[in-house]
């Protein structure tokens, strides 16, 4: 079995530039438990190339969503989202997920200024990968980007 990423962008219609877009990556994972595939290789929801040139804007939250029943992953999975220079987007918030429980978080970059530490948010540009491990054969789940 191979894996596969459905890719849906959701801008509410007329309204592109004023609120935040939901780009959703839908997995399935592949026989050995596992998910490697490049946005830009992503199908849309009726398996047609979702022609997606990369993803864009400044990263404000993500949300793991497990698959139900049957497709529910094995507990502890692990999700990353790789830029093209082989940066976590993600900041190693998608280890350990849980297979019941949707998370969200919003990672960012850590910034140091000498005293403080503090983070920003993340901009994405580009291709991204999106990695899955230790899933299951023929699991699911979901990788919910809110972009502005």
């Amino acid at each position: 079995m191979a894996a596969s990423l459905t890719l849906t962008s959701l801008y509410p219609t007329g309204q592109l530039q004023q609120i935040p877009n939901r780009i959703v990556l839908s997995w399935v994972s592949a026989s050995d438990g596992t998910v490697a595939i490049s946005t830009d290789n992503a199908v849309d929801a009726n398996g047609n190339a979702a022609n997606v040139h990369g993803i864009y804007g400044t990263q404000a939250t993500v949300e793991f969503v497990p698959g139900t029943g049957g497709s529910q992953p094995t507990n502890g999975y692990s999700v990353t989202l790789v830029n093209a220079s082989g940066i976590d987007v993600l900041a190693g918030q998608g280890a350990g997920l849980s297979n019941t429980t949707a998370t969200a978080v919003c990672p960012g970059v850590p910034l140091k200024d000498g005293t403080t530490t503090s983070t920003i948010c993340r901009m994405l540009s580009g291709a991204h990968t999106l990695n899955v491990s230790g899933a299951g054969s023929g699991k699911s789940g979901s990788l919910v980007l809110i972009v502005r």
